[in-house]
Formats: structure tokens, C-alpha cells, sequence
């Protein structure tokens, strides 16, 4: 029965059998496959997303047979109870209630309180803790999952512990506060909850302990003290207990009831209308709150808080600066303030906290000599430690009241007229602030209703950061619109911060999002100083680039950011953004309320209308400041009209009264888009500058410097709105006339918003302009969008053609495969072209025969006079040839290919052909012909700057240099070229040289340097599928293991090698891997084998430059097995080769070969240094003429 098992996933992963005993795990990948079905049990799972998420290095073939071997032990573990896994061919999933789990009893008692008290002690920590992910995917579900189930958990179990104290239940109440702080020892409402039921049954001891525990391990982990909660709560628990409270009102307290703290005082100007007046003082007070201040007393025009209390710290001056900074900057009202050192006493619970009269007047005596907007503090402020962060200057008032002035918190002025959010300012000060204190990053989500004033709380707060805390700010908005392309947002942040393009483009989705993530990570950590990135609309963002974004705050949590992602109420990016950065650095969300009346009503009395129009405008606009200006602007332009029922109205009516000129300019500036330049904008208008002076002095354009922007995103959707859609294509059409062939991105998309015939065709020039830039995830992006047009089939084939072609250079060789099969299928004068195309995607598919089989199909359709393309069927044959290993065929089809380009005069074919010649001879052994070969392509390639051709020969020269000895040189430009490969997205030129470095750096015994490469290289392999890549990739991984003492690990690199080897073509790579299979051999026999199976592959016409390897190694085993003959044999067979050839690499392995053989005893350390150099290690240890051991 199912019932007599029982799963647990919290606190870890274990089966326990119907007494309670533990049972044998089924394996790791076993139980993880089991706990994902106990966990998402709302739906059946295909068995092809449990493979790729499980088995993610597998192929899919692979992944399936390892499930069914997982779902094989679950059922064999799980015993009579192995019905509740419910399976078919296509799915599994687990019984509703089939196995109980303890995670889902959990879960399903949260709405229940007696359930959950049942249930406490199952909460026993994180789940699946100690579980180790299967994949990036299999992690990203666990953390979320864990996060959630932890979430919940914690927020049903606090509102039970609410419950329980406000009912008196303290036993309950203790219970479940202590199960808290077992999960997570800060938490410090567990800790409050545990206090306070400790203290209502009478053990106050118990409670002061609960505390003092909490502030030594928040001091040990986090350098942090309790909060002013907990703190409170604790100095009342301390304090002796009275039964009576007989003290006078004014009497002088204990000196236990005295605190000092830094007291602000703020004074608004005395003119001020009381109405007025009251808003600057709430204002006041909610910058104290929000800086962590109390408010001790108000007068009709002045507020008093008090910062500090159980000691005072530098750090209660700096919040109690930044209160009054945000006070006079921020305040509707002509406002002073001033700092000053006074005793906070307490009321012992007859009358809140208050200063004494002496210390209040102190503070007023120095408020009263403030100017207006300016923050002084009392010189004694200055002995506290880290009070020179505020830059205090030393002054002498106009009463020779000695003071200081602050210039280190300040707030800038924000340079417009916001009203309100004094709060929230301070909010985002205090975290950037902390962010410039104690490094790292921190995300902030502004949450609002459009026009709530998030880019204005946004532009208020960066102007203060760069004024006064040398922040540097950047704002970004997501592009967005049917052509943005891959990783939109990543790219424009990195052009916001000024770098240049990252052409990601490597051989999967997963590695151009890292790609991205990398290089816009190195652009922010090599920025001086903190920074603030303002992400404005992040609503628009696509749920990929905000997994992006994430991904890369995670990356940089330790560089000083403050990211702040503003957006609209229920949009879900800002949710993803959050659910990925949470856990890795601090999050939070600021929810912006509706202004309150008196804000806005501040806010409408500098709009100098008349009282009862204001009061209209507020009360129509309901506390959104946008909707309220544009009310006000409204308003004044048009004394009698009624005002408009929304934002979008109010612009529109505005739109309606300005001239003709001006409405012509707003039109043009919102079809531009968000941002434009003025000169454009008056270009597509055809109007003059005053019109762009009527814009911007109704406040609806906004210039900075060349550049023209609205006031607000919705002010544009508003002119839009009110464009006729006949007008708005007319612009767009006139656009990209302007655009022309200068801009074709820009003019294929004003074409294609103007509904235009031609925007397809548009679109497909425009895909090969990106193409040709290497932009090729923009060149996709816009290939599809012309494809999702449907134009007529000649079109969808050039469009397909394009699409294609870009995919194949990103390193998407199947997608890439798809699309030229579409091009080929209509046939629309692209097919040739397609063909091509797709025999060139069979090469990276490891598909020799269907390419070549297309090759020839193209060939046969071509036209005399079609020299490019037989160029390009050439060399498409050449390399398809190159990969077969048959060196013959590769030089005559790249002789075919030079003639064919020299006569269609085209210096990249030639370039290529070239190159394919150089092959050819390389793999012939023939190295003095590679290297001419070489060096005339790469002068072509520098004549007519062709740096990918340039690099996709680097590789062929950095393996001339190592047979020729030139290893430094060789590592050194592998590395430098590999580099520049990943920066212009080159994926196979990349693959390539990362083999490269692996080769130099085994052969200079930099191990470590060799592994890295080779993995890398591997990866790269396993994304573009092309297995040849990943057969040299494992022989180096193979031959570290071999040197490593590790033969088994050898081994099985080497069966993988094999394995790539026969699949793709064993005449390339064969040998080498039989060559290094002898070495590893178990048995003389086993290695004879090898050696023998080798031979025969070099025989049978295998690209000759394997000998080079297979000899070596042949000796190799040789001497190992005491065999001096068939030694001396590899080296004379190495030794022939270097008879017609300078190939330094087989002159010292024949070398060493033959000096290991006649060595002797005195020779011994000779020998060893010898062998050392040539890249193979020789343990030459001879023992009375016994020959050395000898390691491949």
C-alpha cells in the first residue's frame, strides 16, 4: 500500500517505511525526479521535460534511457508502494494521494491554524535542503520553490503567531515563535513574537535572553543590531516594574528614563497659509519616519524628531542629515532646519517620548539663524565617530552662534516642481546610501498607477545622488515591439553605460543571455564609484530580459548598484525581476499612493489659478500628479472648459488649443519615438523653431540640448491617441523616406507601422544590413518579422534565406537548418542560395553526407556565370571534405573555389579559398605549403579587413606554431584570438582557437590552463551539436587524466572520444584517439591493439598530420612495455616526416624517442629534462640499466 511509505522533502530528501525507519535513497537523480512530482502534482509531466530538465548534459536519447533507469530504482525503492507513480508512455506524474509527503500536508494546512499548530514540527528547515541541482533549469525551480514553500510557511505561521498573543495564548505562542526561529535564527519577528509571550506569562528574564541571544547573532553575521522593536521592548522589559506610576507630568525623570539623541528641528516660513503650512509639516515628519526618527512635539510652524536613543552612533546623525535635507529641499514651503545633540525622555506610558524646553530652544536658536533651504547642526555633532561622511563645514551665524553646515547629505534640488513624496525620497536615499556604505547591490520596485510620479521620483532621487553622494546614474527602458531582438534590454544598458556593442552571438540561447550578462557586468564594475540604474516602464520589459536583468544583479551583488525598476500596478516583470535577485541581495517594493489632498492641493496653488478652478483640478485628478498638471496646464490655457476625464483627454484637448505648427511637431516627435532629436523632429514636421518653442513652453516637449523627449511616456500615447491613424502612417511613410538607405532598421520599421507594401522587403534589407554589421540577433529578429507578414513567396524565401543565414552565424545550426528548408521549399530565386546554406549548416550538424549530396544539388542548378556562388559551393564541398578527412578532395574542391572567386573578383571568397588550401596542405602534413597558403589569406583578409576570415584562420596558425616548437607564441595568440572570436560572436573560429590554447598549454604543462579550454571548448561543442569539437576537447581532457595518474577517467574521455570519432568521420581524428587509447591501456595486448587498429586508419588514407600524434604516443607505449625496437621504429617513421619538412615537434619527439631507448644510468636526468621540454613527461629513473617508465 501506498500509505505504509511516507515522503520528506523538508529539511532534506528521505523515505521512511511505516515504523519510521528510514529506507534507501534511490539515487540522487532518482529523488530529485520523485521530489519535482511531489512538488508540481497539479498536472502530468512529459517524459520529455523530465529528461531535458533532470539530464540536461545528456542528449535527448540519453536523458529518456537515464529516466527510465531513475524511474526504475523510484519504483524499486518505493516497493508496494511504486503504483503511485502513475506512468504512460508519454507522462508521469505522481497520485493525488498516492504518497503522502509531508511538504504538501504543509502546504495544505496553511489556511487551517489547528492543522498547522499540528503540524509545527515538520517544519524542520529548508526544503530539500542539502539537495544538489541537476541543471541550471532543475536549480532555477528549486530555489524558486524553496522560496515559495518558505514564504508561505512563514507567513501562515506569523499571522497563527498574531493570533495566538492578541488571544493570550502564550504557550501556543511560544511554541510557534520558537519553530520560527528554528528556521531561520534571525528572524526577528520570531524573536518579538517569543519576547512577548515570555513576558505575558510572567518570565521576563526568559524574554531579556530571547533578545540578547538575537543581537549577538545578528552582530556575529550580519554586524547589526535588533530593530527599534525589539529594542523598545527589551529597554521596557528592564526597566523595574512599579504598580504605580505617581510622577508629575514636568517632574524630572530617572536618569534610566534619559536617552541622548540627535534632535531635528525643521521651521516653516511664518507666511505660509496654515493649509500649506500643515502639508510642509507632514511632509517633515514622514521624512523623519521613513529615516527612522520619532516625532517628539509640533508647533503650528515647526516639528521636532528625535533620532538615536540606546547610544547614540554617527549613523543616527546621517539619517537624522538626510531627514532634514529631504526637509528643506523637499518641502512645498520655504523651510530651515538644524541638528543638535538633546536627552529623549521617556513618558513611562503616560505621555509619549518629549525633549525638555532647554534643548528644544537650543534647537530653535539655531533654526531661527538658518537661510532658507540650509541645514545647520550644532558643533558638537562633529565628536561623533564617522560624522566626517557629512563634510560638516564650521561657520559663524550673523548672532555669532558658532554652527556647521552640511555638505554631505544634502539633497540636490531636482530641478522641476515636484510636490510630495518627500518619503519615499528619503527611502531611496537611505538604500543608496547603503549601498555606498556597505557595497553591493539592492533592488528597489516603484510601484504605481501611470502618472503616479515614478520618473519624477526617479529623476528627484538621481540628481541627488550625483550631487551629493557621487553616485553616477544611468536610466534605461526596455525596448520593445515585435522586431526587438534577443537580450534587448542587456543591450541597451550596456549603450546607456557607454560601451560598446556586445555582439553576442555564441552557439546557444543560454550562452549569448551570458555573453551579455558578462560583458554588461564588466562595464559596471569598471565604473568609479556606486551607481544608480533606473530601469523607467519595466512593465514593457519581456519576461526573458527581466530573467536577464536578474541573472545579472545576482552576478554583481557584491558591486555598489542601486537598481530601481519603476513600474505600473499588476505588471509581472518588476515580480520576476524580484523572485530572481531575492535571497542574493536586499530587494523591496515602494508603493506610490495617490498624493494626499494637501500635497496636492500644494501642488495646484502654484498653478496661480483661481481657488475654486485648483480645487477642481484636484479634485478631478484624485491625487495623480501627471493627470493633475496636465489638469492645471489645461485649466490655464482654457479658462472655460470643463476639464477632461483622464490624462489622455487632457492632452488631447491641450493638443487641440496650440497652433497648428506646434501640433505638427508633437505628432512627428511621437512617431519618432521615445526619444528623437530636435532636427529630426522638425524634419518630419516640416516645421521651423517656433513651433519646437511653443511645444516645449507648454511644458509638452521637453529639450536637452539636441535631444527632444516628452514630458511623460503617456503624454506621447496621448498625442498619438489623438493622431488620426491615416496621419500617423502618412508620418511613419514620410519617415522612412527620410531614413532611406542610410538607416534600413529605422526605415523597415516606420514601413512596417505604415502598413506599407514595401515593409517586407524592407524588413529582409535591413536583416542583411544587420547581418552584415555581425548584429545577427537583430538580423533574425527582423527576418522573422518580414516572415510573419506572409509576403508573396519569392519574398518569404529571400526573408527565410536571411533568417537563416543570421541563425547559422549565431550558432543555431538546427533553427538555422528550418529555415533554409523553407527558403528551399518556395523556391523564390533563393534556393540555390538556401542550399548552400543548409549544407553548410549540415557541416556544424555533423550531417557530412546530406551536405555534400546538397552541394551537388546546387551546383547542378547553377548558371555559367554565377562565379560568386560556385565559389561558395566550393568551399562549402572544401570544408565539408576537410571534416570527412579526405585532404585530396579538400584541395582540389579549394582550387576550384580561388578560381571561381578570383573571376567573380571577390576578396572574401578568395580569402576563404585560401584558406582551404592551407587545410588541405596542413592536413597533408605539408607545412611549408600551409603556411604560404596561409599568410596569403591573411594578407587578403588585412587588405580588405576581414577579421572573421582573419580569425577563422587564426587556428590554422596557432597549430603551425606548435609543431614548429613556438609554444608560448602559440598559447599567447589562441588565447588573444580566442577572446576576439567570443567578442564579435565568431562560434566556431572560437571553438577552434579555445582547442588551440588547449594544445599549447599541454604541451607547456599548464594543466589547469589546458583543462579550462578544453571544457569551454566542449561546451561550446555540446550547444552547436557538433561532435567533432567535443572528440579533441576530450582527447586533452584524456591526456591531463593520463599525466594525472587517473587512468580509468582517462578512459572513459577517451570511449567518448572514440565514440565522437566514429560518429562523425574516424579518417579526421581516429588515429589520435587510438594513438592515446594504447597509452592508457590496461594490458600490452590491449595497447597492441589500439596501436595496430591506428595504423590501419593512417593507412587507409587518415589525414596525414595525425601522424604527427599517433607516432609519438605509439613509441610511447612502446617504451612502456619494454618493446626498444618497435620504438626506435616511431621514432624513424617521425624522422621521415621531418626529412621533407621543419616540423620541430617530430625532430625532439624522435629525438627523445631514441634517446629514452640508449639511455643508462648517467644519461638518466638528461634524458628526463629532455622529454620535459618536448611535452610528455619521462620518469627516467634507471635502476642498474632498467629502461625508464615513461607517462603519455
Amino acid at each position: 500500500m501506498a500509505e505504509a511509505i511516507t515522503l520528506e522533502l523538508v529539511g532534506g530528501f528521505s523515505l521512511r517505511g511505516a515504523g519510521g525507519a528510514v529506507l534507501p535513497a534511490p539515487g540522487r537523480r532518482a529523488g530529485a525526479l520523485l521530489a519535482y512530482l511531489a512538488l508540481e502534482p497539479s498536472r502530468a509531466h512529459s517524459r520529455d521535460s523530465l529528461a531535458a530538465l533532470l539530464w540536461p548534459e545528456a542528449g535527448p536519447a540519453e536523458a529518456r534511457a537515464a529516466l527510465r533507469q531513475a524511474l526504475h530504482a523510484l519504483r524499486r525503492a518505493l516497493g508496494p508502494a511504486a503504483g503511485a507513480i502513475e506512468a504512460d508512455g508519454a507522462a508521469l506524474r505522481l497520485a493525488p494521494s498516492g504518497l503522502p509527503c509531508d511538504a504538501a500536508a504543509l502546504e495544505n494546512a496553511t489556511a487551517d491554524a489547528d492543522a498547522l499548530r499540528r503540524l509545527r514540527a515538520s517544519w524542520r528547515g529548508e526544503l530539500l535542503a542539502g539537495s544538489a541541482p541537476a541543471g541550471a533549469a532543475h536549480e532555477a525551480w528549486l530555489e524558486t520553490r524553496r522560496r515559495t514553500f518558505a514564504e508561505r510557511l512563514a507567513r501562515a505561521y506569523r499571522g497563527l503567531l498574531e493570533s495566538d498573543l492578541e488571544a493570550a495564548r502564550w504557550d501556543e505562542a511560544l511554541a510557534t515563535a520558537r519553530r520560527l526561529a528554528a528556521v531561520d535564527p534571525l528572524d526577528e519577528t520570531a524573536a518579538l513574537g517569543a519576547m512577548r509571550a515570555l513576558a505575558g506569562g510572567g518570565d521576563r528574564p526568559g524574554a531579556l535572553r530571547v533578545h540578547d541571544a538575537l543581537a549577538e547573532r545578528l552582530r556575529a553575521a550580519l554586524a547589526a543590531d535588533p530593530g527599534p522593536e525589539l529594542a523598545d521592548l527589551a529597554r521596557r522589559l528592564r526597566r523595574p516594574p512599579s504598580p504605580s506610576i505617581a510622577r508629575a507630568a514636568h517632574a524630572a525623570p530617572d536618569a534610566a528614563d534619559a536617552a541622548p539623541v540627535v534632535l531635528l528641528c525643521v521651521h516653516v516660513a511664518a507666511e505660509a497659509r496654515g493649509a500649506a503650512r500643515r502639508a510642509a509639516l507632514d511632509a517633515v515628519a514622514a521624512a523623519a519616519r521613513a529615516a527612522g526618527g520619532v516625532e517628539t512635539a509640533r508647533r503650528p510652524d515647526a516639528l521636532y524628531a528625535a533620532f538615536g536613543g540606546e547610544g547614540l552612533r554617527a549613523a543616527h546623525l546621517v539619517a537624522a542629515a538626510a531627514a532634514a535635507a529631504d526637509a528643506v529641499q523637499g518641502s512645498a514651503e520655504p523651510a530651515r532646519a538644524a541638528l543638535t545633540v538633546a536627552t529623549l525622555r521617556d513618558g513611562g506610558g503616560e505621555r509619549p517620548p518629549w525633549i525638555c524646553a532647554a534643548d528644544t530652544a537650543e534647537a530653535d536658536r539655531l533654526a531661527a539663524t538658518t537661510a532658507p533651504g540650509e541645514v545647520l547642526a550644532h558643533p558638537s555633532l562633529a565628536r561623533l565617530d564617522g560624522a566626517e561622511r557629512l563634510r560638516l563645514a564650521a561657520v559663524v551665524d550673523g548672532a555669532g552662534m558658532r554652527a556647521l553646515r552640511l555638505g554631505g547629505v544634502a539633497l540636490a534640488p531636482d530641478g522641476g516642481d515636484m510636490v510630495g513624496r518627500v518619503a519615499e525620497r528619503a527611502q531611496l536615499v537611505a538604500a543608496a546610501r547603503a549601498v555606498a556604505a556597505e557595497g553591493g547591490a539592492r533592488v528597489v520596485a516603484l510601484r504605481g498607477e501611470p502618472g503616479a510620479g515614478k520618473s519624477r521620483l526617479i529623476a528627484a532621487a538621481q540628481a541627488t545622488l550625483r550631487a551629493a553622494h557621487g553616485f553616477r546614474t544611468v536610466t534605461v527602458t526596455p525596448p520593445t515591439g515585435a522586431l526587438a531582438a534577443e537580450g534587448a534590454l542587456l543591450r541597451a544598458l550596456t549603450a546607456a553605460l557607454g560601451c560598446g556593442e556586445c555582439r553576442a552571438d555564441a552557439a546557444d540561447a543560454h550562452g549569448r543571455a551570458a555573453l551579455r550578462r558578462d560583458h554588461a557586468a564588466a562595464a559596471i564594475r569598471a565604473a568609479s564609484g556606486p551607481l544608480c540604474i533606473a530601469l523607467e516602464d519595466f512593465e514593457r520589459a519581456a519576461p526573458a530580459d527581466a530573467a536577464e536583468l536578474a541573472a545579472l544583479v545576482v552576478a554583481l551583488a557584491d558591486a555598489p548598484a542601486l537598481w530601481l525598476a519603476a513600474t505600473r500596478r499588476g505588471e509581472g516583470a518588476a515580480d520576476l525581476l524580484l523572485d530572481g535577485v531575492a535571497g542574493r541581495a536586499p530587494v523591496a517594493t515602494l508603493d506610490l499612493a495617490p498624493l494626499s489632498d494637501a500635497e496636492a492641493r500644494a501642488m495646484a496653488a502654484r498653478s496661480g489659478l483661481d481657488p475654486a478652478r485648483q480645487a477642481a483640478c484636484v479634485a478631478r485628478a484624485r491625487g495623480n500628479p501627471l493627470f493633475l498638471s496636465q489638469l492645471l496646464r489645461h485649466a490655464d490655457e482654457g479658462p472655460d472648459a470643463p476639464p477632461p476625464p483622464s490624462v489622455l483627454g487632457a492632452v488631447a484637448a491641450r493638443l487641440d488649443r496650440i497652433g497648428a505648427a506646434a501640433r505638427a511637431l508633437l505628432r512627428a516627435t511621437a512617431v519618432l519615438g521615445d526619444a528623437t532629436t530636435a532636427q529630426a523632429a522638425l524634419a518630419l514636421s516640416a516645421t521651423g523653431p517656433e513651433a519646437l518653442r511653443e511645444a516645449t513652453g507648454r511644458g509638452l516637449l521637453v529639450a536637452d540640448g539636441d535631444r527632444l523627449a516628452f514630458e511623460h511616456p503617456l503624454v506621447r500615447e496621448g498625442v498619438l491617441a489623438a493622431t488620426p491613424g491615416e496621419a500617423r502612417e502618412r508620418l511613419h511613410a514620410r519617415a522612412a523616406r527620410i531614413a532611406g538607405a542610410a538607416r534600413p532598421a529605422a526605415r523597415a520599421r516606420h514601413l512596417l507601422a505604415a502598413r506599407d507594401p514595401q515593409a517586407a522587403d524592407a524588413l529582409r534589407v535591413a536583416a542583411a544590413a544587420e547581418r552584415a554589421a555581425g548584429r545577427y540577433a537583430d538580423a533574425v529578429a527582423l527576418a522573422e518579422g518580414g516572415r510573419a507578414l506572409r509576403p508573396p513567396p519569392r519574398l518569404a524565401a529571400a526573408l527565410a534565406l536571411e533568417a537563416g543565414r543570421a541563425l547559422l552565424a549565431l550558432g543555431e545550426p538546427g533553427r538555422a537548418f528550418e529555415a533554409l528548408g523553407d527558403a528551399v521549399a518556395l523556391d523564390g530565386g533563393a534556393a540555390v542560395e538556401a542550399t548552400l546554406a543548409r549544407a553548410a549548416a549540415c557541416r556544424a550538424l555533423d550531417r557530412l553526407d546530406d551536405g555534400l549530396a546538397m552541394v551537388d544539388a546546387a551546383e547542378a542548378a547553377l548558371r555559367p556565370h554565377d562565379h560568386a556562388l560556385r565559389a561558395e559551393a566550393a568551399l562549402t564541398r572544401s570544408r565539408l571534405a576537410f571534416a570527412q578527412g579526405r585532404p585530396d578532395s579538400v584541395e582540389a574542391a579549394a582550387a576550384e573555389a580561388l578560381e571561381a572567386a578570383r573571376l567573380a573578383a571577390a576578396p572574401a571568397l578568395q580569402a576563404a579559398a585560401f584558406g582551404g588550401l592551407a587545410d588541405a596542405a596542413y592536413a597533408g602534413a605539408r607545412l611549408r605549403s600551409a603556411t604560404a597558403r596561409l599568410e596569403e589569406s591573411l594578407a587578403l583578409c588585412a587588405r580588405h579587413r576581414l577579421d572573421r576570415e582573419a580569425l577563422a584562420q587564426q587556428s590554422l596558425r596557432v597549430h603551425l606554431h606548435i609543431y614548429r616548437g613556438r609554444l608560448r607564441g602559440a598559447l599567447d595568440d589562441a588565447a588573444a584570438g580566442a577572446a576576439q572570436a567570443r567578442a564579435i560572436g565568431a562560434w566556431r573560429a572560437e571553438i577552434n582557437l579555445l582547442l588551440g590554447v588547449a594544445a599549447a598549454a599541454f604541451s607547456l604543462e599548464r594543466l589547469d590552463r589546458c583543462a579550462d579550454a578544453a571544457e569551454a571548448a566542449a561546451a561550446r561543442a555540446a550547444a552547436t551539436g557538433a561532435r567533432r569539437f567535443d572528440v579533441v576537447a576530450a582527447l586533452y581532457l584524456a591526456r591531463i587524466r593520463l599525466v594525472s595518474g587517473d587512468t580509468a577517467a582517462a578512459r572513459a574521455l577517451i570511449e567518448r572520444a572514440r565514440d565522437g570519432a566514429a560518429a562523425t568521420s574516424a579518417a579526421v581524428y581516429g588515429a589520435q584517439v587510438e594513438a592515446l587509447a594504447a597509452c592508457a591501456a590496461e594490458t600490452p595486448e590491449a595497447a597492441q591493439d589500439a596501436l595496430e587498429g591506428g595504423a590501419r586508419l593512417l593507412a587507409a588514407g587518415a589525414i596525414s598530420h595525425n601522424a604527427l600524434r599517433f607516432h609519438p604516443n605509439a613509441g610511447l607505449v612502446a617504451l612502456r612495455h619494454g618493446d626498444a625496437e618497435q620504438a626506435v621504429g616511431a621514432a624513424r617513421r617521425l624522422e621521415a616526416v621531418t626529412a621533407t619538412e621543419p616540423i620541430a615537434w617530430s625532430r625532439l619527439h624522435a629525438s627523445a624517442l631514441r634517446a629514452a631507448v640508449a639511455a643508462d644510468a648517467g644519461a638518466s636526468a638528461r634524458t628526463a629534462r629532455i622529454a620535459g621540454r618536448l611535452g610528455f613527461t619521462v620518469l627516467a629513473r634507471l635502476c642498474g640499466g632498467a629502461r625508464p617508465r615513461v607517462i603519455a
